[in-house]
């Protein structure tokens, strides 16, 4: 497996499971741009840590979104029978703008955390963010 950082917009919604063990885990599909002109790549990431689900079930379909984890790149056949390329990634961490926006909140000692007012469990991930890193 590859150690990688994969960022794009949620293509499929956040859906909450469990293993047989009771154990939840959280699936999404980001849909990653690459260079050429409309073209994007399907990142499948599957969530196990606390904190990576409760950051993934706080985004909605089109929401920016990056995963850091480990990646294993895949193929897929479209309908015309080419092979598509694809990834699937195991979420170690999550970054958002709404866990972005609440890590300033915080630093910034405002109570109200940045969070949106529809998805109060959102929950910081990831490193370090400067407000020139942002940007919105």
């Amino acid at each position: 497996m590859i150690d990688g950082l994969v960022s794009g917009k949620l293509h499929i919604a956040p859906v909450l499971r469990q293993t047989k063990a009771n154990h939840d885990y959280v699936t999404v599909t980001v849909r990653v741009p690459l260079s050429a002109e409309n073209e994007s790549v399907f990142a499948h990431v599957v969530a196990f840590s606390e904190s990576a689900c409760q950051a993934l079930r706080a985004l909605d379909v089109g929401d920016a979104v990056s995963v850091a984890g480990k990646l294993t790149p895949g193929a897929w056949l479209d309908k015309e029978g080419n092979a598509r390329p694809s990834v699937d990634v195991v979420a170690d961490q999550v970054l958002s703008v709404y866990s972005i926006r609440k890590k300033r909140d915080a630093a910034q000692g405002r109570g109200g955390g940045g969070q949106r007012e529809d998805r109060p469990d959102t929950a910081p991930v990831g490193g370090d963010i400067e407000d020139d890193d942002v940007p919105f």
